[in-house]
């Protein structure tokens, strides 16, 4: 995966840092960037995190915060 696919400025010091970022915000079938998506549940106070691939089809993430 090549460092231009991240669509916003991060200060990138090492290898490392890269490579956490474009597993986190892209495909690991093909690459594309995920689309992000976040709703908030103001009655059980959860930040429900969802990512899905615009080429693949799938749905990548699904993840709740329980805010505190």
């Amino acid at each position: 995966m090549i460092a231009d696919k991240i669509q916003y400025f991060e200060n990138i010091k090492s290898e490392a840092q890269l490579e956490f970022l474009q597993a986190q915000n892209h495909c690991s079938l093909c690459g594309s960037a995920l689309i992000l998506e976040h709703e908030f549940d103001a009655s059980k106070e959860w930040i429900w995190e969802k990512a899905h691939c615009p080429e693949c089809q799938i749905r990548n993430r699904n993840r709740g915060y329980q805010l505190h």
